[in-house]
């Protein structure tokens, strides 16, 4: 009985709270958040695509094979199946992975304390093709036609790794290791250049995560990182769950 109450917090957070926390901190919705600029044209101009290519009644087969970013569907269940994951392998999961201390800031949808380290997975639901350059702070994204710069995934999931293993260092826990993984939940994305390789699709991210890197013990005490890091993290109406 108490397993299945706790399975049903679990849900609530991962498809009710998580996406009205971001929403609040970000003034972002939750898709809008996780692929950016290309998502707010799309919403823009989504509806005209029909009228711009003149197709008339034919609009409804040429979306049918529209390239799409995520679904929110997709990405919560993503979020869904990593807090499986935590629970299965007795790992301590904090979503969403949003910590604050002092000008110290972390906007990650999970965190995951596992025997081996810190682990941050930030998602992205991008679409199309992206092109993913070396040393660059921008990526392209190609979908439909339309060719727009992003931000560096990367970038992006170093700066929150660096916030993570510096708020690690504040709480007294700095010789532990601080990792944050690159996820894709879109499945039809394609990824190329030099630096594909340094990302996941989030199918595959159990599979990355059972890694003898990430589940070689080195003594970490799950529970004790867990809730002193639980501390920092941002609760709905942003506060610190303190």
């Amino acid at each position: 009985m108490a397993q299945t109450v706790t399975i049903f917090i679990v849900l609530a957070l991962v498809f009710i709270i998580l996406p009205v926390l971001l929403k609040r901190l970000t003034g972002k919705d939750f898709l809008q958040l996780l692929v950016g600029r290309s998502l707010a044209k799309k919403r823009s101009g989504g509806r005209d695509s029909g009228a711009k290519d003149g197709s008339g009644d034919g609009g409804t087969e040429d979306n049918r094979h529209r390239e799409k970013n995520s679904s929110k569907n997709d990405i919560l269940q993503t979020v869904s199946d990593l807090t499986s994951f935590a629970r299965r392998n007795q790992y301590y999961a904090i979503i969403p992975g949003m910590l604050a201390k002092g000008e110290l800031e972390t906007k990650l949808p999970v965190i995951l304390v596992m025997r081996s380290g810190v682990v941050g997975i930030n998602l992205f639901g991008y679409g199309g093709e992206l092109s993913a350059k070396k040393d660059d702070p921008e990526w392209t994204q190609t979908m439909n036609g339309e060719t727009v710069r992003i931000p560096s995934p990367i970038v992006v999931s170093e700066a929150a790794r660096r916030n993570l293993s510096q708020i690690m260092r504040e709480i007294g826990y700095g010789e532990i290791e601080v990792s944050v993984i690159s996820a894709f939940t879109q499945k039809n994305v394609k990824i190329t250049g030099p630096m594909a390789s340094e990302v996941v699709r989030s199918r595959a991210l159990t599979g990355e995560l059972s890694k003898s890197r990430y589940v070689q013990s080195k003594d970490v005490d799950v529970k004790a990182v867990g809730e002193a890091l639980s501390v920092w993290q941002v609760r709905a109406g942003g506060r610190k769950n303190r």
